[in-house]
């Protein structure tokens, strides 16, 4: 297999078969990916900012369970 770049051409000799493909069309999809990519590392960014945000109320709700409703302003539970 030998491979050889013109102006705006990649081509593959596969089996004795030229086959060539735009770099641009490279260039596009490489971007797409980069793009992509991106995309998936700021979903994976959300989802760590929800898990903190239900870790928080999480929290809270352990501390209201735990002092919360049942006692009156003067800290006897009822």
């Amino acid at each position: 297999m030998c491979m050889y770049v013109r102006r705006e051409e990649l081509c593959v000799y596969v089996r004795g078969e030229k086959v060539c493909v735009y770099v641009r069309a490279w260039a596009i999809a490489a971007k797409a990916w980069v793009i992509m990519d991106k995309t998936w590392v700021n979903v994976a960014k959300a989802w760590v900012i929800v898990a903190k945000a239900w870790a928080i109320v999480a929290k809270a709700w352990a501390i209201v369970l735990r002092h919360g409703p049942l006692c009156s302003g003067m800290g006897h539970c009822g």
